[in-house]
């Protein structure tokens, strides 16, 4: 609904003739408790099929890039450090991987980036 609004004369005509969109769909926060708290795996087959069922019915001629951003949680005892006061930034990206949509075909995974391992 909300991309709708830009690839249309509706209420941001002066993003009508947008070409494309980048959809960037990341895990908000972790799940779990104690030693099982992790951030949940990416439905990454249920969102594709979704935008490809959903987005390349209205926007055919629409190019989609999907990005994928995969996280990790990683529990921060440090008070100093800002990052141990919320969860959310306890959750540090492991991969970004990317698909592109267009008349209702995906390609991909591409990977793009993933954190070394220390």
């Amino acid at each position: 609904e909300k991309i709708g609004k830009y690839f249309t004369e509706g209420v941001y005509p002066q993003f009508k003739n947008l070409e494309f969109a980048i959809l960037l769909v990341y895990p908000f926060g972790p799940s779990g408790r104690g030693q099982n708290r992790q951030v949940p795996p990416i439905p990454t087959e249920n969102i594709l099929n979704l935008a490809a069922q959903k987005l390349s019915s209205r926007y055919r001629d629409k190019m989609f890039v999907i990005l994928i951003l995969e996280k990790k949680f990683e529990r921060i005892r440090d008070e100093s450090n800002f990052r141990s006061r919320n969860e959310y930034h306890q959750c540090t990206p492991t991969k970004i991987i990317g698909y592109s949509l267009k008349n209702g075909e995906i390609e991909g995974p591409v990977p793009l980036a993933e954190a070394k391992n220390d």
